[in-house]
């Protein structure tokens, strides 16, 4: 249940530091610009099935088209109604990792959901890709390289054999897969198991806009004041302060010069869009500050140096929360990380964008992240880490390095080579001596920096390319 206290109340209580507001000013939101809407696959998708076949009279308001609760087989399918839904990875029983997609058609572009060892990981689907009648064709990836879906047999050619069963449990329909091919397997669909329901996550932020907005002079910069770190002692600076705006959103470049610069020029630019929406207080800023990182996609979960733990659950307000006290205790190991989630306010769907800046691009980007292994990435019979890199776009990646920080203060890094669209590449991180004491905590960052050097390769999310893990001593 929301409170209802303003921002400013709540930064007070949870930091327990006087000064922590947020922002003043207002601004009007009408005019701004908005997103069109994304273009689909140019496959025809299948319309709703017929009323009293697969579908109940009574699901008018639910927000899927569901088999009846009485029919539990392979081959069924389930239909968007218009409405979206949010995907939840629930408990398996397998032997295999299995990559979770959705698609809106079999052939279409797939949509990365997460593993079937990331149970509680939720997503939901935005109404654009999936409007009424679309099919949401559910995909598992083994890590033996085997693809099955959801509907007929057919589309699992590697045997011809449905390898989804779907059933309505309390309106929400159960998906579970079977991840190994053929008759003589085990049958079970218990190997990866989801769950469907109303997204009823309020997804309400404003126009987040980049950093190259408001170092555009024919833009108003809105009245207030904002934190900027290492400023003013930490202290709110005003945005009449030419200077010291500047110096914020532009921060030695797109990728800024230290770290700090580059959560500064992230940060800077996510208080003035809650300005520009109203500022401290307002109804757009509340319901913003109160929505969850979820509406990003699936995120970490990821261990700040204060153990602070941010996931898919995680809102919006412990962003702006954590940020400030970061930037207060002086945590440099943790400033990439915030820095990649306020970039992904302005630079992922489904928020739309401002004019100006490397995110309006008319160009699809790569997408890596870690994925976990059975074992939690950790093989103690070699004391390594595996890290598999995983392309969920369809734009390969580029060769870029993973950086692992040890507990122990130990960081390791490896080059990972081209990953190519919605594939992935291995590598191993011997585990420093020592680490256990007696368990080894570690995080692990995808693309940290491109090879030999060079920036990081521009990614369509950045907040995917962190996780915390540990080893069991």
């Amino acid at each position: 249940m929301k409170r209802h206290s303003p921002f400013s109340a709540v930064l007070l209580t949870a930091a327990k530091l006087s000064f922590l507001i947020i922002l003043i000013g207002a601004a009007s939101l009408s005019g701004l610009p908005t997103t069109s809407t994304p273009v689909r696959g140019n496959e025809q998708t299948h319309s709703l099935p017929e009323s009293g076949e697969l579908t109940n009279a009574m699901q008018a308001d639910r927000c899927f088209s569901c088999p009846l609760p009485t029919t539990l087989g392979t081959g069924l399918q389930l239909f968007s109604n218009g409405r979206k839904i949010k995907v939840t990875i629930l408990l398996s029983d397998a032997a295999l990792t299995s990559n979770i997609y959705v698609r809106p058609c079999p052939t279409c572009p797939p949509i990365f959901l997460g593993t079937n060892r990331q149970t509680g990981n939720m997503t939901c689907l935005d109404t654009a890709t999936f409007p009424a009648g679309t099919e949401y064709v559910f995909e598992i990836e083994t890590e033996t390289g085997n693809r099955f879906q959801t509907g007929p047999g057919s589309r699992n050619p590697i045997d011809g054999l449905g390898h989804a069963v779907i059933q309505c449990q309390l309106d929400k329909p159960i998906i579970e897969f079977e991840d190994l091919p053929g008759l003589g397997s085990d049958r079970d669909f218990n190997d990866v198991r989801l769950e469907v329901s109303c997204c009823d996550d309020k997804c309400d932020f404003p126009l987040f806009y980049s950093p190259d907005y408001f170092m555009n002079p024919l833009h108003r910069m809105p009245g207030g004041a904002v934190f900027i770190g290492g400023v003013n002692y930490n202290a709110p600076v005003s945005t009449r302060n030419a200077d010291a705006m500047k110096f914020a959103l532009n921060g030695g470049g797109l990728f800024g010069t230290n770290p700090l610069q580059q959560l500064n020029r992230e940060y800077v630019a996510a208080q003035l869009s809650l300005a520009m929406a109203g500022g401290d207080g307002s109804p757009a800023a509340y319901n913003s500050l109160w929505s969850p990182l979820r509406c990003l996609g699936p995120i970490g979960p990821v261990r700040l140096g204060n153990g602070f733990l941010f996931d898919s659950n995680s809102m919006l307000k412990d962003l702006f929360i954590q940020t400030r006290l970061a930037i207060l205790q002086n945590r440099a190991v943790d400033y990439g990380i915030l820095a990649d989630f306020f970039n992904d306010l302005h630079c992922n769907n489904p928020f739309p964008r401002a004019d100006g800046g490397i995110c309006l691009l008319p160009i699809a980007y790569p997408d890596l992240l870690p994925l976990q292994t059975r074992a939690g990435y950790c093989d103690r019979t070699g004391n390594q880490l595996t890290v598999t890199v995983r392309n969920a776009s369809s734009v390969s990646a580029a060769c870029s390095v993973v950086r692992v920080e040890f507990s122990t203060g130990h960081v390791e890094e490896k080059d990972v080579p081209t990953v190519p669209a919605f594939g992935s590449t291995s590598v191993t991180i011997d585990i420093p001596t020592g680490c256990f004491s007696p368990d080894c905590t570690f995080r692990i960052i995808v693309n940290s920096k491109g090879c030999g050097g060079s920036p990081r390769i521009i990614e369509s999310r950045r907040s995917n390319n962190t996780v915390s893990g540990t080893c069991i001593g």
